[in-house]
């Protein structure tokens, strides 16, 4: 720290820097570990760094380089919402990512105005990393910012969730096919190959766990009823539907890779992936009291499961313990509520600030122990800036299916279509026989035709061939 106040600085000086912040955070003390960081930011923003895109890292020889570009990462990945406060403000970020997500925007811009990327150069994996870290970023400011009375409902082009949805899909489109998983067959290779090839498979694993905690994050049930306090009109049975879609289907896809992970006893050691899983739990935990037995029973899986896929990292990370003791505490307190609030089935609710708190990342890692850094004056005003951003005490959807339990849900809302017909069937008094039509099965006089020879024998489907063509679709494009 005396380089730091007094010089010379050199590489390892911020590399310090770095390890610093890391370390303060994974113990909790994040307000130090902020200091650390945005410390390398400045110094980093100091060198000279005009016309830096961003390229293949991997086998770049420039320690500099991508000892600048981890700060970066590690702000995305660190942040409590400051850098996208920044980016809101017009505030440019450091270098230029090439990934075709703008350093500026304008909240109030529409999405089509964006610029889209024009470089097409194919970049290794760790730079992709880097890309869906910052979206990350985004949706973690998303998470962590106040929400206006004022603010545009979730599905307008102008909202939070629609700008950081429409970055997802960006990056989505510009990731190589060789990077996704149908490609990598992860599940086809041996323990050994996967460690001895580690600084690809830890990387492939971040980007994948990241892709698909991002829509749980953005459409998880609190958050958009956070931002929906002040609708008065009915809900869209359309975005009711696709946001519930989306967390179950995602989330399915994080326990998918949590099955892998367990059934090849590859060691993961990266923490950010713990809050990935951890928001998955937080969305379990809620359907786990819903009415339908089999819904609940397998989000009660779930569940567990998060839980069991938290505790290895726990061991290595102090700060993933203090995501656990979290995620304990909602447990232990989610309550019945008022049945009258829910359309007459069985409320439950839940601490509304405990819950948003295990939603950032920040927070979810912070030490229970008051920080001895900040003095009586400075924690007072945070308390206050707390309770400001969680005005409700309670979150009042715990047994809902998604954010059907919001009071601008109309009635007996359905997030799927009924799996069997219940009402009797209608009935006509006196009503004569009916007389069946015999079918032609060859209107157009077409069997036996020598030009489809070959074509009909395969016109629908043979009985094994659903097993394959179900197979197929759930091993399609849902991950990256």
């Amino acid at each position: 720290m005396e380089r730091v106040g007094r010089g010379p600085l050199e590489l390892s000086t911020l590399q310090t820097l770095c390890l610093l912040a890391l370390f303060d955070f994974t113990v909790g003390n994040n307000v130090q570990a902020g200091l650390h960081l945005n410390m390398a930011t400045y110094l980093a923003q100091s060198v000279n760094t005009a016309g830096e895109t961003l390229g293949t890292l991997s086998s770049d020889p420039d320690e500099k380089r991508r000892c600048l570009w981890s700060i970066y990462l590690l702000q995305n990945l660190q942040g409590d919402g400051v850098q996208m406060a920044r980016l809101i403000a017009g505030v440019r970020t450091p270098f230029d990512t090439g990934s075709g997500l703008s350093p500026t925007y304008d909240l109030g811009s529409m999405p089509e105005t964006m610029p889209l990327s024009s470089s097409k150069e194919d970049l290794d994996l760790v730079s992709y990393a880097i890309q869906v870290g910052e979206v990350w970023s985004m949706a973690m400011a998303y998470a962590a910012s106040r929400v206006e009375p004022d603010a545009p409902a979730p599905w307008s082009p102008r909202s939070d969730y629609s700008i950081v949805t429409y970055r997802h899909m960006e990056f989505d489109s510009q990731v190589p096919l060789k990077y996704r998983y149908d490609a990598n067959r992860f599940h086809e290779h041996r323990l050994h190959e996967l460690n001895q090839h580690r600084e690809y498979w830890g990387p492939w694993l971040f980007t994948q766990f990241l892709y698909l905690a991002i829509p749980c994050l953005l459409n998880h049930p609190f958050l958009l009823s956070r931002r929906l306090r002040s609708f008065r009109h009915t809900m869209p049975q359309s975005f009711i539907r696709q946001s519930f879609e989306t967390i179950t289907n995602n989330a399915a896809w994080i326990l998918h890779l949590i099955d892998l992970i367990e059934h090849k006893g590859f060691e993961v050691c990266d923490p950010t992936l713990a809050h990935c899983v951890l928001i998955v739990a937080t969305i379990h935990l809620q359907h786990s009291f819903v009415e339908d037995p089999s819904f609940r029973e397998k989000a009660r899986r779930g569940f567990t499961k998060c839980v069991r896929f938290l505790h290895p990292l726990a061991q290595r990370w102090p700060h993933v313990q203090n995501m656990i003791d979290r995620l304990t505490r909602l447990r232990e307190n989610v309550s019945a509520g008022d049945p009258q609030a829910s359309h007459s089935r069985q409320a439950w609710t839940t601490n509304a600030q405990l819950l948003w708190e295990l939603l950032v990342y920040d927070r979810a890692s912070r030490s229970p122990l008051p920080s001895q850094l900040l003095g009586s004056t400075l924690s007072d005003s945070s308390g206050r800036l707390t309770a400001r951003m969680t005005p409700d005490p309670n979150f009042p959807l715990v047994g809902s299916a998604g954010i059907t339990g919001h009071k601008t849900v109309a009635k007996e809302i359905y997030t799927h279509p009924p799996e069997t017909v219940t009402t009797p069937p209608a009935v006509q008094a006196e009503a004569p026989a009916a007389v069946v039509p015999s079918i032609d099965l060859d209107p157009f006089g077409m069997i036996g035709d020598p030009t489809l020879e070959g074509i009909t024998d395969h016109m629908f489907l043979e009985p094994e061939s659903y097993g394959r063509a179900i197979e197929d679709w759930w091993e399609g494009d849902a991950l990256i």
